[in-house]
This record gives C-alpha cells, structure tokens and sequence, in this order.
C-alpha cells in the first residue's frame, strides 16, 4: 500500500452518472512527477528514489512491471525466480522478481513488486504498469507532468480532468494473462480493426506483419517501402515502414499514418502497437477506474500526422 498520497480531492470535469445510492466518482491526487523527454529516444522519463538514491525511470505503459537495474537495489530487498531473459542488444541478462524495498516515486513511499536485471548495457529502469497501473493515469506531455490520481465512489463513467477535444476509448479485455496489465484499445487501420497496445516506452509505433497482410499489404509493397535499423531481439534488424491510408483511434482520425511492419515481441493479444510518435500529440488520460482511455488534442481540425521511424 502506498503511503504519502496527498490528501486532496481534486473537481471533476466529466462526470458520469452515479447510481442510486452511491457516491459520485472522485479523484484525488496522489503524486506529481516531472517529465523529460530522452533526446536520443523520444521517450519520457521521470525520477525515482531507492533508498534515498535516484534512478532514472522511463515511464513505459507498454510493460506490465517495473524493471530495474541490480545495482539500484537495496540487499534488503526479497528476490525471487531467478532467471534468463533476452535483452534487445542480443546477450543474456540475468533478471530475478521481487520485493524491491525503500521506493519512493513523488510523494508516495512503497515496497513494489519489480524484475530486476543484471548484465547488459542499460543502467536506467523502466516505471510499469505493475507500479502505475492502480492509479487513473494523467500522461500530460505539453506540460510535462505525470500525474496520478486515486479514484473512488461511482466511477464506471470516464471521469477526467481534461477539456477541449476528448476522444475517449474503451479499454479492451486482455485475453492472456500476461497482458492483463496494459493498456490495450481498440484502433482501425486500412479499415481492419485490431487490438493496439498503448505504450509510451515505445518510440515509434508498429503494426504486425499477419494484421499489414489482413489489410491487403503484401510482401512485394513491403520490400519496395523504406527500411530503417531497429535493434529487435537477436540484434539490428531492417524494418519496412508502409504507409497505410488511414487510422481510426475512437472518433481521432490519421490520415496517411506511417507505422513499422514487423513481427511485434512481447504482444500476442496485440497486433498494433502505439508509440510516442502518436501520444505526444495528446494528451492522454488512462482511466483505470472506467476502463476509458481518453485522448486530448489540439484545437486544430486533425492532429499533426505522426512521423513513423522518422
């Protein structure tokens, strides 16, 4: 259980209907994180505490649990179900999961559950579900903050702190165990709808090769797209990136969107993955408590086209 929540129960702005007899659905605000924008990555970090020491944290929507490196955990801590997991540079890294103690994030002081990794090359951690996902969710990058919200009463009806134009998004039902965690939503690409994993560790976003071959793209379109690098499991990799004639997110249209085609990793529930060169055009509500995603962009007649892999 976290402790230090503020004690502050914020107005609403979307509201829905409370059932009789119960309370209207409230938000209080637990934390405030600032965010930075990774320069070489895209990606949005944000600062933690380990007992009293900082790390690094990329906030990572896409991953159902906090990873962090052996070297900013305590003795103290309980680790369990040692084991060997595949880092994207292609060698081995030993990661165990466990109590991690002395965790600070904000004003909130917990023990959090955690994979912790040794070996390989990345000395930051990641901030997952498994640590945020209990909170209604405010990704705000125009104003770089990360909030997070307690949610209680009446709350089936997305309640939000935003205005302006609000593209909500049920959330859809994970179908393993394993993704029960992300935050996964419904999108329409090419006219074919499939189920997209919102993921702000992710810089670019990415479709898979069976759901591009479901639209009508073959092979043959692929192999004349450009091609990028991206380091995938096993080393670097040549990824097409195709250009589809539209995405529909709820009522927020894309036209034109570039996307990669590559088998996606770690998303057998998911075959379309939303990345940073999407969401930062937003900004992004996760109602857990409602099962909503809701998408704030701006007042422009459609948001600008996202760049792909660049």
């Amino acid at each position: 259980m976290w402790r230090g929540a503020l004690a502050v129960v914020v107005g609403l702005i979307m509201t829905g209907p409370a059932g009789a007899g119960s309370l209207p659905c409230q938000l209080s605000l637990a934390t405030v994180l600032p965010l930075t924008m990774e320069p070489n990555s895209g990606i949005y970090s944000t600062e933690a505490k380990i007992d009293g020491r900082p790390i690094t944290l990329y906030v990572d929507t896409g991953d159902p649990v906090t990873r962090l490196p052996r070297s900013a955990v305590p003795d103290t801590s309980r680790l369990f179900a040692r084991g060997e997991a595949v880092g994207v540079e292609g060698k081995g890294v030993s990661q165990e999961r466990g109590t991690v103690s002395g965790f600070q994030l904000g004003r909130l002081h917990a023990d959090i559950i955690a994979d912790v990794y040794s070996g390989g090359k990345i000395a930051h951690g990641l901030l997952g579900m498994s640590t945020i996902g209990q909170y209604d969710i405010d990704f705000d990058i125009p104003d770089r903050e990360l909030r997070l919200f307690t949610a209680s009463g009446e709350c089936s009806h997305p309640t939000v702190l935003l205005h302006g134009n609000l593209f909500p998004v049920a959330e859809v039902t994970a179908g393993s165990e394993s993704m029960a965690m992300r935050v996964l939503i419904p999108v329409t690409v090419g006219g074919k709808t499939f189920t997209a994993v919102v993921d702000t560790g992710s810089a670019v976003s990415s479709i898979g090769l069976d759901a591009a071959h479901a639209i009508g793209v073959s092979d043959t379109m692929l192999a004349r797209d450009r091609h990028v690098g991206m380091m995938m499991v096993g080393g670097r990799t040549a990824v097409p990136v195709h250009q589809f004639s539209q995405m529909d997110i709820g009522d927020l249209v894309f036209q034109n969107p570039r996307l990669l085609v590559t088998k996606l990793v770690g998303t057998r529930d998911a075959q379309v993955l939303l990345g940073e060169d999407f969401l930062r055009n937003a900004h992004l509500w996760i109602s857990h408590s409602s099962n909503t995603v809701v998408f704030q962009v701006p007042a422009a007649p459609s948001p600008p086209l996202p760049k792909g892999a660049g």
